[in-house]
């Protein structure tokens, strides 16, 4: 908790800090002066928990992000101006999976009622908390599962079915979204490249300089490829 006028650096580590007089002293032929301006340097900040290039997709403005959007008119309204722009995929950021109408009555969003709204494209939901995906019938059909195929190990995920013991559109936990995610459009190379350069330069303006995110192998088709290994390579 205290507060000095310069610092000195060498060989990628900080030898001492001090106030100017001091550190002048250490001054080299081939030292490298930075006038800081009498602003506040801070030592470098690392997220330890951060989807970036994921996130990096989401402030894009290329996927919708429907998080604010509990109010069905409103809701179905920018699902609808997105589709209208789109070619194949639509995807949101919502939670909980319901919305409010008029009279204050509760909508689920699941599988028939995204059909109904997706006009024939495919369409996947994500939930805020990464962990659960609402897909439409096409990507069901597409995905091709059934009553035979939605009985995997809990370790893996879970495929929900409805009263007739079929599939709902809910699928539940990495494993089983990764399983649907590889019929899902994926993101091109360029696209995973401009996604990180997006996210990395946010970071930088908030003074964060480095981060951990959750990637590779066995997550390849997980939301698109945002969590693939190519975005290691």
């Amino acid at each position: 908790f205290s507060f000095y006028e310069a610092i000195a650096i060498a060989k990628e580590r900080i030898i001492a800090v001090g106030d100017n007089d001091d550190i002048f002293k250490k001054i080299g032929f081939h030292t490298q002066i930075i006038d800081a301006k009498n602003k506040l340097v801070l030592p470098a900040a690392h997220d330890a928990h951060i989807h970036a290039t994921h996130t990096g997709m989401l402030i894009s403005g290329d996927f919708l992000n429907l998080f604010e959007s509990k109010l069905k008119n409103e809701f179905e309204s920018q699902l609808e101006t997105h589709l209208t722009a789109m070619v194949q995929c639509a995807w949101s950021w919502t939670w909980p999976f319901e919305l409010l109408d008029d009279n204050d009555e509760k909508i689920a969003v699941n599988q028939a009622y995204l059909s109904q709204k997706t006009n024939g494209k495919l369409a996947s939901f994500s939930d805020f908390s990464l962990h659960n995906l609402i897909v439409n019938q096409e990507v069901i059909e597409l995905s091709g599962l059934n009553s035979k195929s939605i009985e995997l190990p809990k370790e893996v995920g879970r495929i929900g079915i409805d009263q007739q013991g079929e599939p709902n559109g809910i699928i539940s936990e990495w494993g089983a979204m990764n399983l649907v995610g590889k019929y899902l459009p994926q993101l091109s190379d360029e696209e995973l490249k401009n996604y990180i350069l997006l996210i990395q330069y946010h970071l930088l303006q908030n003074g964060i300089t480095s981060y951990t995110d959750i990637l590779g192998p066995g997550g390849d088709n997980l939301f698109h490829g945002a969590w693939s290994s190519r975005v290691i390579k």
